[in-house]
C-alpha cells in the first residue's frame, strides 16, 4: 500500500465510534525477544472499557473478536485475554493481552516490527466491540504522518 493508502485509512478510521490505541511495538510483544508471551501488550484498563464482558469474577476470562491488520492485508481471529491469576490466589501475573497471532507470519509478532508505531483501531457497534483493525508502520514516513495526528509515541508509552 501507498503513502496515500495510510492517509485514506486514518481517515477512515477516525469516527466517533472508534477507540484508537497507539504505542510501539516492544521486542515482549513481537517474538524478537523469545518470550513466550507473544503478542501486543494492551493495558487491563483500556481492555476492561473496549470489552466490558471481560469479568474480574472469572479466571482469565478472555474474548475473541476480528482483527485486521490493513497494512499489511491480513485477517486473524484473536483473543484479548485478562491473565488475571493474581486476583484469584492462584499466580501473579495481572495483565492483558492480544494473542492467538499465528507466529512470526503476523506483522504484530514479526521480529522486524520491533518499535514499529502501531495503531489499533477498535470499532464499537451498539457499545460492543465489533473488530479492530491495524496498521503497523513500516517506515518513518508513515510513522510521521500517524504522528503529526496524535503527538509523538515515545517508546514503552502508549496513547489512547
Amino acid at each position: 500500500m501507498a503513502l496515500m493508502d495510510l492517509s485514506d485509512w486514518l481517515d477512515e478510521y477516525t469516527r466517533p465510534e472508534i477507540v484508537w490505541y497507539l504505542k510501539r511495538l516492544s521486542g515482549n510483544d513481537t517474538l524478537a525477544n523469545g518470550s513466550h508471551q507473544a503478542g501486543p501488550y494492551v493495558p487491563k484498563e483500556f481492555l476492561l472499557d473496549i470489552f466490558p464482558q471481560l469479568s474480574p469474577e472469572v479466571e482469565n476470562p478472555d474474548v475473541r473478536f476480528d482483527l485486521y491488520i490493513d497494512s499489511h492485508i491480513d485477517y486473524r481471529s484473536v483473543r484479548a485475554v485478562w491473565y488475571n491469576k493474581k486476583l484469584h490466589g492462584s499466580g501473579t501475573r495481572n495483565e492483558a493481552r492480544l494473542t492467538n497471532f499465528g507466529g512470526k507470519e503476523s506483522a504484530l509478532l514479526d521480529p522486524e516490527s520491533t518499535g514499529a508505531l502501531t495503531v489499533f483501531a477498535f470499532v464499537k457497534k451498539e457499545g460492543q466491540t465489533a473488530e479492530c483493525h491495524v496498521w503497523v508502520s513500516r517506515n518513518e514516513l508513515e510513522e510521521d504522518l500517524i504522528e503529526e495526528r496524535t503527538g509523538f509515541v515515545e517508546p514503552g508509552t502508549y496513547l489512547i
